[in-house]
This record gives structure tokens, C-alpha cells and sequence, in this order.
């Protein structure tokens, strides 16, 4: 990351084991495009964003604690976790999944490749913007 301003100097081609990206929403459709290998998911509060391109996950349902949350990807990573692509939900304006750990060292930790859907890419994000080689 640059000093400076806290944005990553350059982006990241394609995400790597605990080397998530960030990504704008608009990207999803290049996402199911990509990310053929098997299966997609989506975890988030926005289901609708993806529609029926990625199979979804429950996140911040409502009276779901934290807790509910994170039992919930954990039981994923056990089922399907060496086997997918996770598009996590981190934009501020819907609700970044609510979770006990820091969500940041979920996302880091993840047995498989995560992107994570931001408000704004040209801000300051814990990831490189993904800049996918069409």
C-alpha cells in the first residue's frame, strides 16, 4: 500500500489463497464469467445483487447474532470451502457481514479464493482492487 494515501499502488489480476481483492458491484457478471472452476458463492446481506449467478449463503438475516453468522461460514468452509470462489458482500451501504472474529481475518484465512464486493474500489480498502486479463 502506498504511504500516503492507503490505497493499494497497483491492483491484483486474480485473487490467491489469503490474497483476497476487492471488487465493485458492477463486476459480478465478469465474476461468473471467470470463476468457472468450481462452485461460486455469494455471502452477504444483498442476495439480489447476484441473482442466480452464484449459489448464496445466510448472512445478517434479521435476530441472527454474529455468532449465527459465523457458524454459518464456518460450516460452509467444512462443506464447501477447498472447492469454491467466495464473493463476500463488504459494502458499507448494505451491511458487511456481522461476525465475532474481525471479518478481515476470516476473509484472509479463507481455504479458497474470496472477493470482496466494495462501495468504492478508488478508496482506501484492506485489498487490491481486482484487475482482471480480459
Amino acid at each position: 500500500m502506498s504511504g500516503d494515501t492507503s490505497r493499494w499502488v497497483s491492483g491484483q489480476p486474480m485473487p490467491m489463497l489469503n490474497r483476497p481483492v476487492v471488487i465493485s458491484l458492477s463486476q459480478i457478471e465478469l465474476v461468473s464469467k471467470i470463476f468457472k472452476e468450481g462452485m461460486l458463492w455469494y455471502w452477504g446481506a444483498d442476495v439480489g445483487c447476484v441473482g442466480n449467478k452464484m449459489r448464496t449463503m445466510r448472512c445478517n438475516e434479521e435476530g441472527i447474532e454474529p455468532e449465527g453468522n459465523e457458524a454459518e461460514l464456518i460450516d460452509w468452509i467444512k462443506r464447501f470451502g477447498s472447492n469454491s470462489t467466495l464473493v463476500v458482500d463488504c459494502r458499507e451501504s448494505i451491511g458487511m457481514p456481522k461476525t465475532v472474529t474481525p471479518l478481515l481475518n476470516l476473509l484472509i484465512n479463507m481455504p479458497c479464493q474470496v472477493l470482496a464486493i466494495v462501495d468504492d474500489i478508488t478508496a482506501s480498502n484492506p485489498f487490491p482492487v481486482w484487475t482482471p486479463v480480459t
